[in-house]
This record gives C-alpha cells, sequence and structure tokens, in this order.
C-alpha cells in the first residue's frame, strides 16, 4: 500500500482543485492526503455517478481528474466518454488509475499511474495535467 512517510512539505500553498474518482476509500484517502499537504483542494467520488454529478455542479476551478478505470457504475472508459461529451475542456486534465492497464487506456492518449504507485509520482502526474496535459 502505498503511505505518506517523508512526505511532509512545509511549503504549502493553494494550488487548485483536483477530483479523484476510486471505489477504493483507502486509495482515495491516501491520494487526498497527499495532494492536500502540497496545497491541492480535493473532492472525492467513489463511483462515476457520484463524479458526474461533482463535475456539473458548477465548478470550473478543475485543475485534474484522477479516475480508476473500475468503477461499481460504470467502467473508467464510459466515465471518461461522458466527461469527453459534457466537459471537453476537462479531458486534457485526466489521467487514469488502474492495477491492470487495458487496451482503452493504453490507447486513450492519457496519462496512466499504475497501482501501486509512489506519492511523488502523483503529485508530479498532477501538476503536469493541472499545466495542460
Amino acid at each position: 500500500m502505498t503511505h505518506l512517510a517523508g512526505a511532509h512539505d512545509d511549503d504549502v500553498r493553494p494550488a487548485g482543485l483536483v477530483l479523484v474518482v476510486d471505489d477504493e476509500e483507502a486509495v482515495r484517502a491516501v491520494m487526498r492526503r497527499a495532494l492536500e499537504r502540497v496545497g491541492w483542494g480535493v473532492e472525492q467520488a467513489s463511483d462515476g455517478t457520484s463524479a458526474l454529478h461533482l463535475l456539473n455542479s458548477g465548478r470550473h476551478d478543475w485543475r485534474a481528474v484522477i479516475l480508476d478505470l473500475s468503477l461499481p457504475d460504470m467502467s473508467g472508459q464510459e466515465l471518461f466518454e461522458a466527461i469527453r461529451e459534457e466537459h471537453p475542456g476537462l479531458v486534457a486534465r485526466i489521467a487514469f488509475t488502474s492495477g491492470a492497464p487495458t487496451a482503452f487506456a493504453e490507447n486513450s492518449g492519457r496519462p496512466l499511474l499504475h497501482k501501486p504507485f509512489e506519492i511523488t509520482t502523483l503529485r508530479e502526474l498532477v501538476q503536469r495535467l493541472a499545466s495542460g496535459g
């Protein structure tokens, strides 16, 4: 399991808002803590329906979306397609996470964060997405 040992950052500053979509509560919690420690605001969703609800809430300050490919109510691919249709400007800010890569993820043109992952890799990925992909 990914942990936060040695992950303290004293120079915390606001960086923007990240949506973490993963059905595993422990994974969401690790990502939230890791990102908040370096100044990111984090919203979480445990399924695709909740993610779409958050994205449709009227907020327009999403800097990155970290999307698990395996969700209980729809596939990561289905959620990606819904986001692409409803929020096309976010596509360049989406990255996938998975313990078992799929052909879709490999061919999507979007970054894939393999589980288990290093905290520094997650933070670097979010920074890259927030900077435009």
